[in-house]
Parts: C-alpha cells; sequence; structure tokens
C-alpha cells in the first residue's frame, strides 16, 4: 500500500503513523523537529529566572551596612525591612504557585 502522503525529497519516510481515516503521514529528515536547542533555551531561561531569585533575596544583606549608614537604620528597623520583604516573598509565592497550578509552567514563565 503506497503511502498518502509521499515525501517532497524523496526521501525514505522515518517515520509513518496511521490518521484516524485511513490515511498515513510521513516524516522526512526536513520535517523532524529539532528541541536541541530548544531544550537549551529554556534550561537558560531556568537558571536566570533563579539567579535573579537569589540575587533579589540577598541584595538587602550585602546593602544593609551601607544602607544603615545612609539612611540611618537601627538593627531593628532593620529587621522590620527583612522581616517585611521575606513576609512579601511568601505571600507572593503563595498566589503565583496558584496560578502556576491553575494555569501550568509554560504559561507562567
Amino acid at each position: 500500500m503506497k503511502n498518502a502522503i509521499e515525501p517532497a525529497t524523496g526521501a525514505e519516510p522515518l517515520a509513518t503513523s496511521a490518521l484516524g481515516s485511513g490515511v498515513e503521514a510521513t516524516l522526512t529528515d526536513s520535517e523532524t523537529p529539532r528541541i536541541g536547542r530548544y531544550r537549551w533555551v529554556i534550561c537558560a531561561l531556568l537558571f536566570t529566572a533563579t539567579t535573579i531569585n537569589y540575587i533579589d533575596r540577598q541584595v538587602l544583606g550585602v546593602l544593609a551596612p551601607t544602607l544603615q549608614q545612609e539612611i540611618g537604620w537601627s538593627e531593628a528597623e532593620y529587621g522590620n525591612i527583612v522581616i517585611a520583604f521575606q513576609m512579601a516573598y511568601a505571600i507572593g509565592f503563595l498566589v503565583v504557585g496558584g496560578l502556576i497550578d491553575r494555569y501550568g509552567v509554560r504559561l507562567g514563565f
């Protein structure tokens, strides 16, 4: 039996799958999905998002001595700022986590 869709380049089909109505489709070398580079783009995006998250969390700790001198914060005021920052992160994680669960990771990122 001959395939309903012939390869355009005359190449041998790589895969054949039956479609519901008896029509068969084939993939040629030029139609194969190339996901190798796409994977690395996703890895780079995940790495960048994670790095920004960690840097964002550490900025107050690194800048604390400078900000205490320039603005005049006491240790207690600095502690309150850190607590408020961490509470905002916790609330954000709860809200965004619910959205990611509802709409999926692909749309979330």
